[in-house]
């Protein structure tokens, strides 16, 4: 069973709450940044500054559920490329039958032999596409007498174009989806990691201070942590 994402991100929190609970945490920090500098001079500028960044940079970057999106969006785009370079192919093996009747020969060499194993295929149709349009380049006169133009010509080309465009960006994104999710991680833990060591340091600084104690407790790990009772 695949592991949820939550599972390698080191908050008990989901991704969405985290990030809201360091910013929240963020703000706590900058209304008593001078209590924290006074603990430590880990505090002064430009750690406010960096925090910031780190939190900012973790809500920026894309979920994995907008990467999934975006691969479906490419995945439909092929679907789209497909069903265009299908029918221009049933276009050019009908003007095939009618420039050269009965002839079996010449529709095997535009490649209609080849149609049913390349119509769900990218890689299949890509391969078929360059023979078709290899065949009405040589034949463009004959085709051209029965009104296939060189601009139904060009169409063939011009599908091709497009369904390689479409197969390679999604192919790109589908290979770089184990990076991402790798960077999004890494920024979460960054993140998070930074925040619950302000709040370590924090409930050292208001260990006589129940209501500011309070204020960094972390989810999950610190007892009562759901609530912003005093910790007994």
């Amino acid at each position: 069973m695949e592991r949820k994402e939550e599972e390698y991100i080191h908050s008990h929190l989901d991704i969405p709450s985290t990030i809201q609970w360091c910013k929240d945490i963020n703000i706590s920090f900058l209304n008593n940044k001078s209590d924290f500098i006074d603990f430590s001079d880990k505090y002064n500028d430009p750690y406010c500054d960096n925090l910031l960044a780190k939190i900012t940079a973790a809500e920026n970057v894309p979920s994995d559920e907008k990467v999934v999106d975006v691969i479906e969006g490419l995945t439909a785009v092929v679907k789209t490329s497909m069903e265009t370079a299908r029918i221009e192919l049933q276009k050019l093996f009908n003007f095939v039958g009618y420039a050269f009747p009965k002839d079996s020969a010449k529709l095997h060499e535009a490649g209609k032999n080849f149609y049913e194993e390349a119509r769900k295929v990218p890689s299949r149709m890509l391969l078929l596409l360059d023979t078709a349009k290899d065949f009405a380049d040589k034949y463009a006169v004959q085709l051209a007498d029965k009104g296939y133009s060189a601009v139904m010509a060009a169409e063939i080309g011009g599908a091709k174009t497009a369904l390689k465009d479409a197969v390679n960006e999604q192919r790109k994104v589908k290979r770089e989806r184990p990076s991402k999710t790798r960077h999004r991680r890494m920024l979460m833990n960054d993140m998070y990691d930074t925040v619950r060591d302000l709040c370590e340091d924090a409930k050292i600084i208001y260990v006589n201070d129940y209501a500011k104690y309070n204020l960094y407790l972390i989810p999950g790990i610190d007892k009562d942590s759901s609530t912003k009772g005093p910790v007994s």
